[in-house]
């Protein structure tokens, strides 16, 4: 459970300590956001919208924010988007995704509406209402008028009130329905799976296979995306991933209950209705990491987003002294390497809010704040880094992970640890309280929280490696920070803008 012991570490100047320069932030500082939604680059603009809370631990309103960048580095935020505004989302505003349309004049939006019936209900298997609903916009900002495309009835009657999530693709292969939809769900016995559903025109849709899992593997399958990546062959590789929901009793020690992560598939996707638990990867195995959506932008780069935290954690993603609960990742590139297998690894522009390097002293690095990027290449063997003698990121003896040695700095987190063939190279991303790890550039990642006590960062490096190197990173996040505008109108209820 949460230690309440954790005061003893919280500076007078805590938010400042604590500030994230180039992680997604609620705007103003305050607040709480969760899933990346809607994420695309729209009229050459890259959009990030996510589930957003302006007033947690309130629980309404509950509806989506939306951030924008030109660059992936610096970023803007308006506020409120999505609102939960009609009897369809009364009660939230759900994650969803977007499709870019019209010669790239369109951005359309799909999304979960949520309602709840009155009266005393499970919510689970009767009460709940879980539409899906479509709005268009040309700027992103304003949005016509929704339009419901998916309702409960429309579901078989083996799934319970929970499905949601949508993601929309094209995928024309001449059956006169080029549109796709993914819908994360759950059914009465408790199985996640994902239904498929196809349309001729985005706005009429009809069901067009189920996808589960041979072995039971978790009550809710939430957040479906897919990939498709091209080999040097010219072959096409698809890809399903989703976030699995899974009682505690299921999560093996030291591993999250709730998993995010991807299956390589043998065929279509189109075509697939059986997948395997053993071929599930996750995307990252730290503390803090859940819900991510991919994209594809401009250059043709798969550029994945995820929420840094997790849902019904025994420990915290915020100390007293801080105003907001949680953030988002970095924006991570995905490639896919010749064993067939996924890297996720830092998009090349965040390298340019790299500024002084660090001071370097025998094998240690010293940084003036916690806003730092660590890169070592050419490791052999073991190799242990060490974070102001607070937290270990560490290889030994095939074993890759995260070891917190100081409670003080951790939220209840204690160990995260995955196997690993060899390690060749690692990075780290630091930025106040987020550590984004990266091995073999980005085919084992750990992601997670923790708080900081020390007045500088201290980087001690034990191992055998040829290069070791450490840059103080630069501020991408002010415009969002300093929004109290926003913040204000978004606890208001006032859409932004």
């Amino acid at each position: 459970m949460p230690r309440d012991d954790h005061r003893s570490c919280v500076f007078d100047n805590t938010e400042e300590h604590w500030r994230l320069a180039f992680h997604m932030m609620p705007p103003g500082g305050v607040g709480s956001l969760n899933d990346p939604n809607g994420c695309c680059q729209f009229k050459g603009v890259y959009h990030m919208f996510h589930q957003y809370q302006p007033d947690f631990p309130n629980m309404y309103p509950r509806a989506w924010g939306h951030a924008w960048s030109k660059d992936l580095i610096h970023w803007h935020h308006t506020g409120l988007s999505i609102h939960e505004d009609s009897p369809f989302d009364y009660h939230g505003a759900f994650s969803g995704c977007s499709l870019i349309e019209d010669e790239g004049q369109t951005m359309r939006l799909f999304y979960t509406g949520n309602f709840k019936e009155p009266g005393k209900h499970d919510f689970i298997y009767e009460g709940r209402w879980a539409s899906q609903i479509t709005t268009t916009t040309h700027d992103g900002i304003h949005f016509t008028p929704k339009r419901v495309v998916l309702l409960p009835q429309d579901y078989p009657d083996y799934v319970s009130c929970h499905v949601r999530d949508p993601k929309v693709w094209i995928r024309d292969n001449g059956d006169g329905h080029p549109f796709r939809m993914l819908l994360g769900a759950r059914d009465r016995c408790d199985n996640g799976f994902i239904m498929v559903y196809n349309s001729e025109d985005k706005l009429h849709w009809k069901l067009h296979s189920v996808i589960r899992s041979a072995q039971h593997f978790g009550y809710m399958w939430e957040c479906p995306d897919r990939m498709d990546f091209e080999d040097t062959y010219g072959k096409r590789h698809e890809f399903l991933a989703f976030c699995p929901q899974r009682n505690r009793r299921e999560a093996k020690i030291y591993e999250n209950n709730h998993l995010s992560g991807y299956i390589p598939l043998s065929g279509d996707l189109l075509n697939t209705s059986i997948i395997s638990e053993d071929k599930f990867i996750r995307w990252d195995n730290g503390f803090d990491f859940y819900a991510p959506q991919t994209f594809v932008d401009d250059q043709g780069r798969s550029i994945m987003f995820g929420w840094m935290g997790l849902p019904d954690t025994p420990y915290l993603s915020r100390l007293p002294g801080l105003g907001f609960w949680q953030c988002i990742t970095v924006p991570r590139l995905i490639t896919m390497e010749d064993d067939g297998l996924l890297c996720a690894y830092p998009v090349p522009e965040l390298e340019r809010l790299r500024g002084n390097k660090a001071k370097r002293l025998k094998d240690s690095l010293i940084f003036s704040d916690h806003h730092a990027d660590i890169c070592i290449e050419e490791i052999k063997g073991n190799l242990k880094l060490t974070l102001d003698d607070a937290l270990e990121i560490f290889y030994e003896s095939g074993i890759a992970g995260l070891r917190f040695i100081d409670t003080r700095v951790s939220g209840g987190r204690e160990l995260r640890s995955c196997s690993v063939d060899h390690v060749s190279s690692v990075r780290v991303l630091i930025d106040g309280s987020t550590v984004e790890v990266f091995f073999n550039k980005g085919k084992t990642n750990f992601t997670s929280r923790w708080f900081p006590v020390a007045d500088h960062l201290h980087v001690k490096i034990k191992g055998n490696y040829e290069e070791a190197q450490g840059w103080l990173m630069g501020d991408g996040m002010s415009a969002v920070r300093e929004n109290k505008e926003a913040a204000r109108k978004a606890r208001a209820g006032i859409q932004g803008i």
